[in-house]
């Protein structure tokens, strides 16, 4: 896969006599880079998941794995202990190119819209995604829990 550092401000100046915004710029991207298809279907499912209810508590169908649920279980962890680990999610290891306040701005959409979905799918649930930074490390994180 080659490698492209074409920037949305870049994308700007380069068409600096056309109104163009951040919609013509994934066109392009897109485009330039010949992505495939299926990278929009990863990327939907990051932003609005798919659940799993399992004994009442959500986890993402994406990171839920019944071997592991079953050893934490085993482990007498409790629930919304599994329910965050199992969950949990490293937005800077998906994106290793964003700076840390990017990362951030993102996980703060991605909680917004996972937390949008969680109500809409469960009405009543106590679950909640959330974001997390370590400082130490800088590493930004989603869960649910």
């Amino acid at each position: 896969m080659k490698k492209n550092n074409f920037t949305f401000a870049d994308f700007l100046i380069a068409n600096q006599n056309k109104k163009l915004g951040q919609f013509d710029y994934l066109h392009a991207i897109f485009t330039l880079s010949e992505l495939p298809a299926d990278l929009i279907k990863s990327f939907s499912q990051l932003f609005w998941p798919n659940y799993k209810l399992v004994d009442g508590f959500i986890f993402l169908e994406e990171t839920f794995d019944q071997v592991h649920y079953e050893k934490y279980f085993a482990e007498k962890k409790n629930m919304k202990e599994i329910q965050f680990w199992i969950n949990l999610i490293e937005i800077t290891g998906i994106f290793p190119n964003l700076i840390e306040s990017q990362a951030q701005e993102i996980a703060k959409t991605i909680e917004l819209m996972w937390n949008t979905k969680i109500q809409i799918e469960f009405n009543h649930s106590t679950s909640k995604a959330r974001w997390l930074h370590d400082p130490d490390t800088n590493e930004v994180f989603l869960t649910i829990d």
